[in-house]
C-alpha cells in the first residue's frame, strides 16, 4: 500500500488499522537498513544473558536528525527483578531529548504484552507498559521499531 493510498483511505475513513500499519511497514522496508550488534543488559541488580538477537537494525533518514531502530531479541533474566532491559544506541547516535521521547513496542515476559521504549544516556530502556518488574527466567525480550530523534 502506497503512502498516497494510506492517506486517501484515512481521509475517507475506509482504512483498517492493520492495513495502515502494513502500508507504513512496507514503506519503511524500502529503505536501506544497517545491521548492528547491541550488547544487551538490564537495570539495577538484574542480569540479562543467553540473549538471542533476531533483528537489530538502524536507519538514519538522509539529511535529517531522525533515526529508526528495529529490534527483536530474547534472553534470560536473573538476579533481582527490575523494570529495565537496556539496548545501546548505534555507534555515534545520541538522543536529542532524554526527557519526553518514547515509543511503543512489544515486551515479552513469557507472553506478549504492551511495552515502551524510553530514552536514556546512550541507550534505549525497554519496559513493560505498566512499569512492573520483568520476571526472572528465560523468554524475556522485546521487539518493535522505534523513532529516535537525534542530537
Amino acid at each position: 500500500m502506497s503512502l498516497e493510498t494510506i492517506i486517501t483511505e484515512l481521509q475517507s475513513e475506509l482504512a483498517r488499522m492493520s492495513d495502515v500499519v502494513a502500508g507504513f511497514q512496507s514503506i519503511i522496508d524500502s529503505f536501506t537498513w544497517t545491521s548492528y550488534t547491541p550488547t544487551l543488559g538490564a537495570g539495577g541488580s538484574m542480569d540479562y544473558g543467553s540473549t538471542t538477537i533476531n533483528v537489530a537494525k538502524h536507519l538514519l533518514f538522509p539529511g535529517s536528525k531522525l533515526g529508526l531502530i528495529r529490534f527483536n531479541f530474547t534472553g534470560t533474566t536473573s538476579g533481582s527483578a527490575h523494570t529495565d532491559l537496556r539496548m545501546p544506541l548505534p555507534s555515534g547516535w545520541n538522543w536529542a531529548d532524554t526527557t519526553s521521547t518514547q515509543s511503543l513496542c512489544t515486551a515479552n515476559d513469557t507472553a506478549a504484552l504492551d511495552g515502551k521504549a524510553l530514552p536514556s544516556s546512550g541507550v534505549v530502556v525497554l519496559r513493560k507498559l505498566d512499569d512492573s518488574n520483568w520476571g526472572i527466567g528465560a523468554g524475556r525480550g522485546a521487539n518493535g521499531t522505534i523513532i529516535v530523534p537525534l542530537a
